[in-house]
């Protein structure tokens, strides 16, 4: 699971909110250390323009590196997007890649209103979520982290490739990839949020009510903003007593929360817990089977045992006798 995550991290958002108070010193944790920086492969800045729109670069990692799960390999793509003042309506894409795996993509929107040119930058990273901005004219400064992919890391040789594309009638003056861009290493997982669940009771029947505990932690220790969990269950089988969302501003301890259920009919589900946050967004999921019930109700034995005695007393004075022959 995740690797798919990373893999599809251009497709799918891992988090929509940036850091708030203290963001700087995370970043700067988070940046870790330089492992082949552009200022040490070519010793200057990486200038491309539409005669050539894209540079590889070579380097090389120790023997059986991998991506995580102790030590993560980061993209720091700092740059500055230039847009011809000749430009039209159209996108334009800012990329890099490692041994071929996305790593960055930054999209430019650029659209005509009342004759003037407006540029609307779209970001998507493991980092930092979803970003967006309107740019105020047609320099764009960036500076973007992401994880890599894992088929993106591997051991010996390595390329790093950088370029940008234009579609429509959208132009580009220049792309100029500054030297502290590069692969960094750090010790930082991109999955900070943990979750765990569990059942307090190991078979469960029809009528009866359970409880799932659900543990989360945050493994790196960084500020993590807006989290919360909410259950998700087939309601024909499940009916949920209590709180369905539970809520915290910040996960800086463990969070332990129970949510209690109530099995309605017999058969096997799923009982799913989705979590979000400002980082990552972990799920923890029970199969459950509910069994039939193997009795009454216990209102029903309550009102079987009151009136048994007097259902016993009709049933004696109804029931047909022959009278006695005098002796």
């Amino acid at each position: 699971m995740r690797r798919r995550c990373i893999r599809s991290v251009f497709l799918v958002a891992a988090g929509a909110a940036l850091f708030g108070a203290g963001g700087n010193e995370e970043a700067r944790a988070q940046s870790g250390r330089a492992v082949a920086r552009v200022a040490d492969l070519v010793g200057q800045p990486l200038v491309l323009k539409p005669g050539q729109t894209a540079r590889s670069l070579k380097f090389r990692l120790p023997p059986n590196t991998e991506q995580g799960p102790e030590r993560w390999y980061m993209i720091h793509l700092d740059y500055v997007l230039r847009v011809s003042r000749s430009s039209g309506p159209g996108f334009v894409w800012v990329s890099a890649s490692t041994n071929g795996r996305t790593a960055a993509q930054i999209e430019y929107t650029l659209r005509k209103r009342r004759e003037r040119l407006q540029i609307r930058e779209s970001q998507l990273d493991l980092v930092n979520g979803g970003r967006r901005r309107l740019l105020r004219g047609r320099v764009a400064i960036v500076e973007f982290k992401n994880y890599l992919q894992y088929e993106g890391v591997r051991g010996g040789e390595n390329t790093l490739r950088v370029a940008f594309k234009s579609v429509g009638m959208a132009r580009v003056d220049q792309l100029e990839v500054l030297p502290t861009s590069g692969v960094f290493l750090t010790r930082r997982s991109p999955y900070p949020v943990k979750v765990h669940a569990s059942m307090t009771t190991e078979q469960v029947a029809v009528g009866d009510r359970f409880s799932v505990e659900l543990v989360l932690s945050n493994r790196t220790g960084e500020r993590i903003r807006d989290v919360k969990v909410r259950p998700v269950y087939d309601q024909r089988i499940f009916k949920l007593h209590g709180r369905d969302v539970h809520r915290w501003s910040f996960l800086n301890r463990p969070r332990r929360v129970l949510f209690c259920f109530e099995a309605l009919r017999a058969g096997t589900a799923d009982l799913r817990f989705l979590v979000d946050s400002s980082r990552n967004r972990p799920s923890a999921t029970i199969r459950l089977g509910v069994r039939p019930s193997t009795g009454g109700s216990a209102s029903g034995i309550v009102w079987a045992l009151l009136f048994a005695p007097l259902a016993a007393g009709i049933g004696y004075l109804l029931w047909p006798r022959r009278e006695a022959k005098p002796t």
